[in-house]
């Protein structure tokens, strides 16, 4: 008998070894190039955009054709960005 392992199909098609957006945000927070504020900025971004498609930061793989559909589905005022966030 053969055991098959459990698949997210969410994340099925994205690549291997795709960093999460956790790994991204602690690569921002060792990148002394930044100035304080935008690195501030580029944390909270991805935070939001996390919160936004209702997953915590280490569930959301930075893979431009994973993200794009599901930020499509997104009102800026459902979610309470203003025009200037």
């Amino acid at each position: 008998m053969s055991f098959a392992s459990k698949i997210d199909l969410d994340t099925a098609f994205v690549p291997v070894g795709t960093p999460m957006f956790t790994d991204l945000i602690a690569t921002l927070k060792n990148d002394q190039s930044l100035k304080p504020t935008r690195r501030r900025d580029m944390i909270s971004g991805l935070r939001r955009v996390a919160k936004a498609i209702g997953r915590a930061p280490q569930d959301v793989p930075c893979h431009g054709r994973w993200l794009q559909p599901r930020l499509a589905k997104i009102a800026p005022a459902a979610v309470k960005l203003s025009p200037k966030t």
